[in-house]
């Protein structure tokens, strides 16, 4: 990088960006907030924040905190804040998140521990060689600090992805930020960049878990990546809708006690809440997937070989992609099923989906899951990154169709199997009294 370009950037750019930066941090944090900002430097934003706001409490975290801090600060690991839950109004990221391999770790994070909301500043990757100009700013202004810089420049709509697997409103979204003179901001600023407050939803009663089981920490970062990558919130909830209709789950009484075991986000839950269905309980081992759930049904952390309800009390279970998790086969899925059918009324139904080897998938994993057609698309690219994080259950599950067919049919009274397209649909139906 020519010395020329860093010294212009020092001496002219970076003192104006933060003067921006202030003023609009500063007008976005509301009256009397507390604020908690996540990797906060040498602390200069933050320490001028705070003298036009005298009325906020605005303290710092940092990976490597620096002795000259211009404002207090801790430590910490990069991945965990290390404060309690609900323990500031606001926690903040200003041109933090795209140096992190995966922002959503640390937007669960924020989540968990900001009682009314985040404020970011970060950047959107659209527009004409949108990905060259943000990276070519990272290096000018970061590079010579020994900074990281994995580039994870996200798109809007992968924003909103985001926003929404966090259940965060948009109170503020400002783009015309004017961090550059005209003609620098024809160039550098064209929409690449965006100061915004998210507010967290007023919760309703039913906010808290369950506890039946200590509970994991879900997937691990690069899995996460890949899944927000493969597909958007709202194409998962239309492919549920489509999912159910086949089922036969959208023609279920509304009334009826509906369980999602391995639930995730809740995404399935969703679908269901919006088709009025009133009853609704999402299982997962996960308590971080069971906080992002529809906060009105109840959540449970459990383990799915040793569920606790009582016996003959749920209408309904579905799973969608959450068996060819478990870690032992047979043994695991017998324990499951036995615990599934303890608990279904007389009558009730266990849908399952689950993948397939099929010829169609045998193709696909051929097709996405070589170095051209990841490289091409990047759909593919994400489906085999799950896969490859998965490996080993995977693969389980795909070489013991037979086996799996045998513990639904020594379990259940009648078993319906459909397969085709990489999918089985198992529809397990319990005894009537």
């Amino acid at each position: 990088m020519p010395k020329v370009v860093e010294l212009i950037h020092e001496s002219y750019a970076k003192d104006r960006r933060s003067r921006v930066l202030v003023g609009h941090f500063a007008d976005l944090i509301p009256e009397g907030a507390s604020v908690l900002d996540v990797g906060t430097g040498d602390g200069a934003i933050a320490a001028a924040v705070r003298a036009a706001r005298p009325d906020i409490d605005l303290t710092g975290l940092e990976f490597q905190a620096r002795e000259d801090c211009a404002i207090p600060v801790e430590t910490f690991d990069g991945r965990r804040i290390p404060r309690p839950d609900n323990a500031v109004d606001y926690v903040s990221f200003l041109d933090v998140l795209h140096h992190t391999e995966n922002p959503m770790v640390l937007l669960r994070e924020a989540v968990r521990v900001a009682r009314r909301g985040l404020i970011i500043k970060d950047h959107l990757r659209q527009g004409f060689l949108a990905g060259g100009t943000l990276a070519f700013m990272d290096r000018v202004g970061n590079r010579r600090y020994g900074i990281e810089l994995p580039q994870t420049y996200w798109p809007s709509p992968q924003w909103e992805s985001a926003f929404a697997r966090l259940d965060l409103i948009v109170a503020e979204w400002r783009t015309d930020l004017k961090i550059y003179p005209p003609w620098g901001d024809w160039i550098f600023g064209r929409g690449l960049h965006f100061f915004a407050r998210m507010d967290k939803p007023i919760q309703s009663g039913l906010e808290t878990l369950e506890f039946w089981h200590p509970g994991l920490s879900c997937c691990n970062e690069r899995w996460e990546a890949a899944y927000d990558r493969f597909e958007t919130p709202a194409e998962e909830r239309a492919k549920f809708r489509r999912r159910f209709h086949e089922l036969g789950i959208d023609r279920l009484p509304r009334e009826a006690h509906i369980v999602d075991i391995f639930c995730g986000r809740g995404n399935g839950l969703a679908v269901l809440k919006e088709w009025k269905f009133t009853n609704l309980t999402g299982v997962d081992l996960s308590p971080d997937l069971l906080r992002q759930c529809p906060g009105s049904v109840r959540r449970i952390v459990a383990d799915c070989t040793d569920l606790k309800f009582p016996a003959g009390s749920i209408d309904a279970f579905i799973v969608q992609g959450g068996l060819h998790h478990l870690a032992r086969m047979p043994e695991d899925l017998e324990k499951c099923l036995q615990s599934v059918h303890q608990a279904l009324k007389p009558g009730g139904t266990f849908y399952a989906v689950e993948p397939w080897d099929t010829p169609f998938l045998r193709a696909v994993h051929r097709i996405a899951c070589n170095s051209a057609g990841r490289a091409l698309v990047p759909r593919f690219d994400a489906f085999a990154t799950m896969v490859e994080e998965e490996q080993e259950t995977y693969d389980q599950w795909l070489r013991a169709g037979a086996g799996v067919e045998r513990a639904f049919r020594q379990t259940f009274a009648s078993v319906e199997l459909r397969t085709g397209w990489g999918k089985a649909n198992l529809l397990a139906r319990k005894e009537q009294a």
